[in-house]
Protein backbone atom coordinates (compact mmCIF):
# COMPACT_ATOMS: atom_id res chain seq x y z
CA UNK A 1 0.00 0.00 0.00
CA UNK A 2 1.36 3.53 -1.15
CA UNK A 3 1.54 6.34 1.54
CA UNK A 4 -1.33 9.24 0.87
CA UNK A 5 1.24 12.22 0.69
CA UNK A 6 -0.08 15.02 3.26
CA UNK A 7 2.44 17.41 2.26
CA UNK A 8 4.06 18.06 -1.10
CA UNK A 9 7.35 20.42 -1.23
CA UNK A 10 8.15 21.56 -4.74
CA UNK A 11 11.94 20.53 -4.92
CA UNK A 12 13.73 18.41 -7.63
CA UNK A 13 14.28 15.41 -7.55
CA UNK A 14 18.08 15.23 -7.22
CA UNK A 15 19.70 18.21 -6.02
CA UNK A 16 23.33 17.49 -7.09
CA UNK A 17 22.53 16.48 -10.57
CA UNK A 18 19.90 19.56 -10.90
CA UNK A 19 22.24 22.59 -9.93
CA UNK A 20 25.56 21.14 -11.79
CA UNK A 21 23.06 20.41 -15.19
CA UNK A 22 21.56 24.48 -14.18
CA UNK A 23 24.95 25.91 -13.85
CA UNK A 24 26.01 24.15 -17.29
CA UNK A 25 22.83 25.26 -19.33
CA UNK A 26 23.44 28.64 -18.07
CA UNK A 27 27.50 28.78 -18.67
CA UNK A 28 26.93 27.36 -22.02
CA UNK A 29 23.21 29.27 -24.01
CA UNK A 30 22.79 32.32 -21.30
CA UNK A 31 23.75 34.50 -24.44
CA UNK A 32 20.95 32.70 -26.51
CA UNK A 33 18.04 33.56 -24.18
CA UNK A 34 19.78 36.61 -22.04
CA UNK A 35 19.48 40.14 -24.05
CA UNK A 36 22.05 42.10 -21.91
CA UNK A 37 20.94 46.32 -23.13
CA UNK A 38 23.39 48.37 -20.65
CA UNK A 39 22.69 46.02 -17.61
CA UNK A 40 19.24 45.70 -18.20
CA UNK A 41 18.99 42.16 -18.69
CA UNK A 42 16.26 41.23 -20.65
CA UNK A 43 15.45 37.33 -20.33
CA UNK A 44 13.00 35.28 -23.17
CA UNK A 45 11.46 32.52 -21.10
CA UNK A 46 10.51 30.58 -24.48
CA UNK A 47 13.79 30.01 -25.45
CA UNK A 48 15.10 28.67 -22.26
CA UNK A 49 12.53 26.55 -22.26
CA UNK A 50 13.39 24.94 -25.48
CA UNK A 51 16.86 24.48 -24.59
CA UNK A 52 15.88 22.93 -20.83
CA UNK A 53 13.82 20.74 -22.97
CA UNK A 54 16.46 19.96 -25.77
CA UNK A 55 19.00 19.31 -23.40
CA UNK A 56 16.85 17.11 -20.78
CA UNK A 57 15.03 14.89 -22.79
CA UNK A 58 16.10 11.40 -24.48
CA UNK A 59 17.84 11.57 -27.81
CA UNK A 60 16.70 8.92 -30.15
CA UNK A 61 18.58 7.75 -33.16
CA UNK A 62 17.62 10.31 -35.46
CA UNK A 63 17.87 7.70 -38.46
CA UNK A 64 14.59 5.83 -37.12
CA UNK A 65 12.91 9.38 -36.41
CA UNK A 66 9.22 9.96 -37.54
CA UNK A 67 7.78 13.06 -39.53
CA UNK A 68 7.39 15.45 -37.07
CA UNK A 69 4.26 17.52 -37.28
CA UNK A 70 4.47 20.13 -34.08
CA UNK A 71 7.88 21.55 -32.96
CA UNK A 72 8.90 21.97 -29.48
CA UNK A 73 7.84 25.75 -30.01
CA UNK A 74 4.96 24.97 -30.73
CA UNK A 75 4.03 23.11 -27.58
CA UNK A 76 5.57 25.67 -25.35
CA UNK A 77 3.33 28.42 -27.57
CA UNK A 78 0.62 26.16 -26.43
CA UNK A 79 1.33 26.00 -23.19
CA UNK A 80 1.91 29.65 -22.31
CA UNK A 81 -1.53 30.13 -24.18
CA UNK A 82 -3.61 27.55 -21.77
CA UNK A 83 -2.42 29.38 -18.81
CA UNK A 84 -2.19 33.34 -20.07
CA UNK A 85 -5.81 32.52 -21.31
CA UNK A 86 -7.20 29.46 -18.17
CA UNK A 87 -8.47 27.69 -20.87
CA UNK A 88 -9.13 23.73 -20.59
CA UNK A 89 -6.80 21.54 -22.18
CA UNK A 90 -9.60 19.90 -24.24
CA UNK A 91 -11.28 23.06 -25.29
CA UNK A 92 -8.21 24.35 -26.55
CA UNK A 93 -7.74 25.52 -30.10
CA UNK A 94 -4.56 26.28 -31.48
CA UNK A 95 -1.73 24.90 -33.40
CA UNK A 96 -1.45 22.10 -31.31
CA UNK A 97 -4.96 20.03 -30.40
CA UNK A 98 -5.30 20.10 -26.61
CA UNK A 99 -5.10 16.52 -25.53
CA UNK A 100 -1.43 16.79 -27.52
CA UNK A 101 -0.62 19.58 -25.45
CA UNK A 102 -1.93 18.32 -22.35
CA UNK A 103 0.17 15.19 -22.72
CA UNK A 104 3.15 17.30 -23.77
CA UNK A 105 2.88 19.44 -20.26
CA UNK A 106 2.71 16.46 -18.29
CA UNK A 107 5.92 15.22 -19.77
CA UNK A 108 7.88 18.15 -19.48
CA UNK A 109 6.92 17.95 -15.63
CA UNK A 110 8.01 14.54 -15.40
CA UNK A 111 11.20 15.99 -17.14
CA UNK A 112 11.81 18.54 -14.31
CA UNK A 113 11.77 21.60 -17.07
CA UNK A 114 9.85 23.49 -14.88
CA UNK A 115 11.85 23.39 -12.09
CA UNK A 116 15.30 23.97 -13.80
CA UNK A 117 13.67 26.78 -15.40
CA UNK A 118 12.45 28.52 -11.93
CA UNK A 119 16.08 27.59 -10.45
CA UNK A 120 18.09 29.09 -13.21
CA UNK A 121 15.75 32.25 -13.47
CA UNK A 122 16.08 32.87 -9.53
CA UNK A 123 19.47 32.59 -9.89
CA UNK A 124 19.86 35.66 -12.27
CA UNK A 125 17.44 37.46 -10.08
CA UNK A 126 19.97 37.43 -6.68
CA UNK A 127 22.97 37.69 -8.68
CA UNK A 128 22.75 41.29 -7.38
CA UNK A 129 21.87 42.58 -3.70
CA UNK A 130 20.88 39.02 -2.79
CA UNK A 131 21.24 39.14 1.34
CA UNK A 132 19.35 42.44 1.06
CA UNK A 133 16.65 40.47 -0.96
CA UNK A 134 16.57 37.89 1.57
CA UNK A 135 16.80 40.17 4.81
CA UNK A 136 12.72 40.20 5.07
CA UNK A 137 11.14 37.32 4.30
CA UNK A 138 7.13 35.94 4.78
CA UNK A 139 5.39 33.10 4.80
CA UNK A 140 1.58 32.55 4.09
CA UNK A 141 -0.78 30.16 2.74
CA UNK A 142 -3.94 30.52 0.20
CA UNK A 143 -6.55 27.78 -0.48
CA UNK A 144 -7.34 26.74 -4.09
CA UNK A 145 -10.69 25.35 -4.79
CA UNK A 146 -11.30 22.10 -5.96
CA UNK A 147 -12.66 21.27 -9.37
CA UNK A 148 -11.28 18.67 -11.58
CA UNK A 149 -8.22 17.25 -9.24
CA UNK A 150 -7.99 13.71 -7.18
CA UNK A 151 -5.01 14.36 -4.88
CA UNK A 152 -4.68 15.52 -1.71
CA UNK A 153 -8.10 17.28 -2.07
CA UNK A 154 -9.83 18.07 1.35
CA UNK A 155 -12.76 19.49 3.35
CA UNK A 156 -11.79 23.07 4.50
CA UNK A 157 -14.23 24.11 7.61
CA UNK A 158 -13.69 27.78 7.28
CA UNK A 159 -13.46 28.19 3.31
CA UNK A 160 -17.46 26.93 3.29
CA UNK A 161 -16.36 23.71 3.67
CA UNK A 162 -15.04 23.30 -0.14
CA UNK A 163 -12.59 20.97 -1.14
CA UNK A 164 -9.61 22.13 -2.43
CA UNK A 165 -5.73 22.70 -1.49
CA UNK A 166 -3.10 24.92 -0.02
CA UNK A 167 -0.32 26.65 -1.33
CA UNK A 168 2.17 27.50 1.03
CA UNK A 169 5.08 30.19 -0.05
CA UNK A 170 7.73 31.83 1.31
CA UNK A 171 8.80 35.27 -0.16
CA UNK A 172 11.67 37.33 0.04
CA UNK A 173 11.42 41.33 0.28
CA UNK A 174 10.18 42.08 -3.07
CA UNK A 175 7.04 39.02 -2.99
CA UNK A 176 9.53 36.75 -5.03
CA UNK A 177 8.77 32.49 -3.98
CA UNK A 178 11.70 30.80 -3.17
CA UNK A 179 9.70 28.24 -1.90
CA UNK A 180 6.65 26.36 -2.45
CA UNK A 181 4.73 23.99 -0.50
CA UNK A 182 1.18 21.71 -1.28
CA UNK A 183 -0.60 20.66 1.47
CA UNK A 184 -4.79 19.16 1.62
CA UNK A 185 -7.19 21.79 2.17
CA UNK A 186 -7.52 21.57 6.24
CA UNK A 187 -3.64 20.88 7.17
CA UNK A 188 -2.48 23.54 9.43
CA UNK A 189 -0.40 26.58 8.02
CA UNK A 190 1.90 25.56 10.95
CA UNK A 191 2.46 21.85 9.97
CA UNK A 192 3.11 22.85 6.33
CA UNK A 193 6.08 25.50 7.52
CA UNK A 194 7.81 22.67 9.85
CA UNK A 195 8.34 20.92 7.14
CA UNK A 196 8.68 23.18 3.52
CA UNK A 197 11.66 25.74 5.92
CA UNK A 198 14.16 23.14 5.07
CA UNK A 199 13.70 23.45 1.63
CA UNK A 200 14.70 26.25 -1.12
CA UNK A 201 14.99 26.99 -4.47
CA UNK A 202 17.92 29.38 -3.26
CA UNK A 203 21.04 29.12 -0.97
CA UNK A 204 19.94 31.22 2.26
CA UNK A 205 22.89 30.74 4.51
CA UNK A 206 20.48 31.95 7.00
CA UNK A 207 22.96 30.86 10.01
CA UNK A 208 25.67 32.27 8.65
CA UNK A 209 24.29 35.93 8.96
CA UNK A 210 21.99 35.35 11.64
CA UNK A 211 24.75 37.47 13.80
CA UNK A 212 25.33 40.51 11.13
CA UNK A 213 22.82 42.98 11.86
CA UNK A 214 22.55 44.19 8.05
CA UNK A 215 21.91 41.24 6.46
CA UNK A 216 20.00 38.99 9.44
CA UNK A 217 16.84 36.96 8.09
CA UNK A 218 13.87 38.21 8.93
CA UNK A 219 10.14 35.78 9.20
CA UNK A 220 7.06 37.07 8.76
CA UNK A 221 4.06 35.36 9.70
CA UNK A 222 0.69 35.79 10.69
CA UNK A 223 -1.39 33.88 14.33
CA UNK A 224 -1.63 30.69 12.50
CA UNK A 225 2.35 30.19 13.00
CA UNK A 226 2.10 31.03 16.40
CA UNK A 227 3.67 27.54 17.45
CA UNK A 228 6.36 27.33 19.61
CA UNK A 229 7.86 24.55 17.52
CA UNK A 230 7.96 26.59 14.79
CA UNK A 231 9.31 29.42 16.35
CA UNK A 232 12.10 27.15 17.89
CA UNK A 233 12.84 25.36 14.42
CA UNK A 234 13.16 29.17 12.63
CA UNK A 235 15.61 30.04 15.48
CA UNK A 236 17.75 27.13 15.17
CA UNK A 237 17.73 27.92 10.89
CA UNK A 238 18.95 31.08 12.10
CA UNK A 239 16.34 32.96 11.73
CA UNK A 240 14.34 35.87 13.62
CA UNK A 241 10.83 35.15 13.93
CA UNK A 242 8.25 37.58 14.04
CA UNK A 243 5.13 35.98 14.10
CA UNK A 244 1.27 37.87 15.17
CA UNK A 245 -0.15 36.06 18.75
CA UNK A 246 -2.86 33.58 18.93
CA UNK A 247 -3.85 34.18 22.46
CA UNK A 248 -5.42 30.47 22.39
CA UNK A 249 -7.87 31.63 25.93
CA UNK A 250 -4.71 32.58 27.78
CA UNK A 251 -5.74 33.88 31.19
CA UNK A 252 -2.08 34.61 33.13
CA UNK A 253 -1.68 37.79 33.30
CA UNK A 254 2.02 37.17 33.40
CA UNK A 255 1.61 35.45 29.49
CA UNK A 256 -0.58 38.21 28.22
CA UNK A 257 1.83 41.13 29.47
CA UNK A 258 4.26 39.05 27.14
CA UNK A 259 1.88 38.49 24.16
CA UNK A 260 1.14 42.12 24.41
CA UNK A 261 4.96 43.09 23.62
CA UNK A 262 4.94 40.41 20.54
CA UNK A 263 2.28 41.82 19.41
CA UNK A 264 3.28 45.53 19.39
CA UNK A 265 6.49 44.29 18.22
CA UNK A 266 4.94 42.72 14.74
CA UNK A 267 2.41 45.55 14.59
CA UNK A 268 5.69 47.71 13.98
CA UNK A 269 6.58 45.05 11.15
CA UNK A 270 3.23 44.29 9.65
CA UNK A 271 3.66 46.27 6.21
CA UNK A 272 6.55 44.18 5.16
CA UNK A 273 4.32 41.44 5.03
CA UNK A 274 1.92 42.59 3.09
CA UNK A 275 4.18 41.90 0.00
CA UNK A 276 2.84 38.24 0.06
CA UNK A 277 -0.45 39.08 0.03
CA UNK A 278 0.03 40.88 -2.99
CA UNK A 279 2.40 38.27 -4.61
CA UNK A 280 -0.75 35.63 -3.91
CA UNK A 281 -2.97 38.20 -5.99
CA UNK A 282 -0.29 38.17 -9.07
CA UNK A 283 -1.09 34.16 -8.70
CA UNK A 284 -4.46 34.06 -8.84
CA UNK A 285 -4.63 36.35 -12.26
CA UNK A 286 -4.29 33.21 -13.91
CA UNK A 287 -7.32 31.30 -14.10
CA UNK A 288 -5.69 27.77 -14.22
CA UNK A 289 -4.11 28.48 -10.90
CA UNK A 290 -6.98 30.19 -9.06
CA UNK A 291 -8.96 26.62 -9.32
CA UNK A 292 -7.21 23.22 -9.24
CA UNK A 293 -8.69 22.04 -12.31
CA UNK A 294 -5.55 19.49 -13.31
CA UNK A 295 -5.95 16.41 -11.99
CA UNK A 296 -2.74 15.84 -10.59
CA UNK A 297 -0.55 18.04 -7.67
CA UNK A 298 2.33 18.02 -10.88
CA UNK A 299 0.42 18.92 -13.71
CA UNK A 300 -0.88 21.87 -11.01
CA UNK A 301 3.24 22.33 -9.87
CA UNK A 302 4.41 22.76 -13.34
CA UNK A 303 2.06 25.65 -14.14
CA UNK A 304 2.55 27.19 -10.57
CA UNK A 305 6.04 27.36 -11.23
CA UNK A 306 5.52 28.46 -15.01
CA UNK A 307 3.33 31.62 -13.60
CA UNK A 308 5.89 32.12 -10.84
CA UNK A 309 8.61 32.17 -13.55
CA UNK A 310 6.95 35.06 -15.42
CA UNK A 311 6.19 36.91 -12.42
CA UNK A 312 10.49 36.82 -11.23
CA UNK A 313 11.10 37.96 -14.73
CA UNK A 314 8.95 41.01 -14.51
CA UNK A 315 11.16 41.76 -11.41
CA UNK A 316 14.34 41.54 -13.08
CA UNK A 317 13.12 43.74 -16.18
Amino acid sequence: MKKKIEIYIVKPSTRKKYKKFCKMIYSKYHKLFINDKHNNESINIRILMEILINNLKKHKNLAYARNVKYTTMDFINGIFDVLENGTYWRRYKGTVPGKYLNAKHNEYCNMGVYDCMYYIILQIYFNDSKYEKLKHQSIDSTFIRNLYGIEMIQRNPHHKNKNGIKVSSINDTNGVPISYAIGKGATNDSKIAKIQINHSFVELNTNKVKNNNRYKQNMYADAQYDSQELIKILRQKGYKPRTDVNIRNTKNKYKLKQLELRKREYNKARNKRAIIEISYSWIHKYPKLNRFVEKSIKSYVGLLLLASSKIVIKKIN
